[in-house]
């Protein structure tokens, strides 16, 4: 009922429903924040973001986790540009906290907006996070989202392209299936993308 609650008012574009939006955020169910951040950004856009970052910036868990996905989610169908947002410092600066988060499925929440962000930073965080990154799990989904959201098809930038390619040429002489595996279906997906394209 409250998710449902929270779909309608961030649909009604009254500015008057903030407060009470912004007060789910203090629900204890992860799901509501997920549809409470999604509503958030539906109501005030961009001017959302700087404190939103601050949201993602303390806090942890299965909720970071939900709040992430309706971060990634609602800036995405709405094309928010974060990268050129004033707030993309600090909301990049919140993303690499969310990176030392205990839960896996919160690390690999993180690498979505990273990857899809198309930000002079998030190159390099996606690198350093690969590089250093001791789950599997996580570090297969390096290879399957940014080395997917990211290529020449897409419109990656040189600096963009250079760094997911060194992913991709690591995932591929892995001595680990999954990795490799990962890998390889991204190369098979690029090359039905490009004939697509031609």
């Amino acid at each position: 009922v409250r998710i449902k609650a929270l779909e309608s008012l961030g649909q009604n574009d009254n500015p008057e429903a903030m407060p009470v939006v912004r007060n789910a955020m203090n629900d204890p169910e992860p799901q509501v924040k997920y549809a409470a951040t999604l509503s958030l950004l539906e109501l005030a856009g961009e001017s959302w973001l700087q404190e939103l970052s601050g949201i993602i910036g303390r806090t942890s868990g299965v909720t970071l986790q939900q709040v992430l996905r309706g971060f990634f989610h609602a800036t995405n169908y709405l094309k928010i540009n974060v990268a050129k947002s004033k707030a993309a410092d600090m909301m990049i600066d919140a993303l690499e906290t969310a990176l030392l988060d205990d839960l896996e499925e919160v690390r690999k929440a993180v690498i979505w907006p990273l990857s899809w962000m198309r930000h002079e930073r998030t190159p390099q965080i996606l690198r350093k996070t690969y590089n250093l990154e001791r789950s599997l799990e996580v570090k297969t989904e390096i290879v399957r989202v940014a080395c997917s959201l990211i290529s020449d098809i897409t419109g990656g930038t040189a600096q963009e392209l250079a760094v997911v390619d060194a992913i991709l040429q690591d995932a591929l002489a892995s001595s680990n299936p999954q990795l490799k595996e990962a890998a390889l279906d991204v190369v098979k997906n690029r090359e039905l993308a490009a004939a697509v394209k031609h």
